[in-house]
């Protein structure tokens, strides 16, 4: 087995925002070294009073490796407030996932209100390289 392409998601295990450094202990017992968080329970578990620093460290301390995060779509298609929220909370995400060592951030795209099109696509490239340029000075891809 090839350790390097071993990972795990850790939104197949249930975090409550409490019980963040015993799953990450777990992951390193069973041997894994490399991880995906859901952003979603990575903030739960900062809204208890902890950072992003704090968390860089313990996954350190256990040996493990962040591959990247992704909690919410880019949103391409919404109304233009909506979509400056959104854009505001990818780059959050990708700040974290720098604080974090790095990675990728992984997202999908809402659709537009009717079939996804040759002529619709462009407009998803534009979005994304709004994002591209918001985080272009992080240690983080886009996926």
């Amino acid at each position: 087995m090839n350790r390097s392409q071993l990972a795990i998601n850790a939104v197949t295990v249930s975090l409550d925002g409490q019980n963040l450094p015993d799953a990450l202990v777990a992951f390193r017992e069973a041997g894994f070294t490399q991880l995906e968080f859901q952003l979603g329970q990575v903030k739960a578990w900062l809204a208890a009073g902890h950072t992003a620093k704090d968390l860089k460290a313990l996954l350190d301390t256990n040996g493990l490796t962040l591959l990247g995060g992704f909690e919410l779509g880019l949103e391409v298609f919404s109304a233009p407030e909506s979509r400056g929220a959104n854009l505001a909370a990818q780059i959050e995400n990708a700040r974290l996932i720098d604080a974090l060592g790095g990675g990728m951030l992984v997202f999908g795209t809402d659709g537009p209100d009717g079939p996804i099109t040759t002529e619709t696509l462009p407009a998803v490239a534009e979005r994304v390289k709004e994002l591209l340029a918001a985080t272009s000075d992080l240690r983080v891809t886009l996926g």
